[in-house]
C-alpha cells in the first residue's frame, strides 16, 4: 500500500527510538528526514531504497552510526548527519557518486559541502 511513497517526514517525533526494519520496502521513497528524533541505528534495509535521493538525520543525537552498505544507495544527493553521535562514517561512503550536500559533524570539526 505505501510503496509508491515518495517522502517519508518524521521530525520532531522526540519518542522515536527505532526505524522499522521493514522501511526498506517503500521502494519508491525519495526523501526520508528523521531529524530530532532518538533514533539508536538505522536498519540495514534501508540501503535497498534504490531512489531515495535525501536523506536527512540532523539532531538525532543517539544515532551512533550508518549502516555499512549505506554506498549502495546511489541516488543519494543530499545525506546530513549533523549532531549525530557518529564519529566514524563506513567506508561504502565512498560510492556516493551522486552525492552533492553532505553534512557531518565530528568532535570540534564540522564538514558541510
Amino acid at each position: 500500500m505505501l510503496k509508491r511513497l515518495k517522502t517519508l517526514l518524521l521530525s520532531r517525533c522526540y519518542v522515536l527510538e527505532k526505524l522499522p526494519e521493514d522501511l526498506g520496502l517503500l521502494e519508491s521513497l525519495e526523501e526520508l528526514s528523521v531529524t530530532y528524533c532518538k533514533i539508536r541505528d538505522i536498519p540495514s534495509s534501508i540501503c535497498k531504497l534504490k531512489h531515495l535521493r535525501e536523506f536527512d538525520l540532523r539532531c538525532c543525537d543517539q544515532l551512533k552510526k550508518l549502516p555499512e552498505k549505506v554506498g549502495s544507495l546511489k541516488c543519494l544527493q543530499v545525506l546530513d548527519v549533523q549532531g549525530t553521535s557518529i564519529s566514524h562514517l563506513p567506508q561504502s561512503i565512498s560510492l556516493l557518486k551522486a552525492l552533492k550536500i553532505f553534512g557531518f559533524k565530528s568532535e570540534d570539526q564540522s564538514i558541510y559541502t
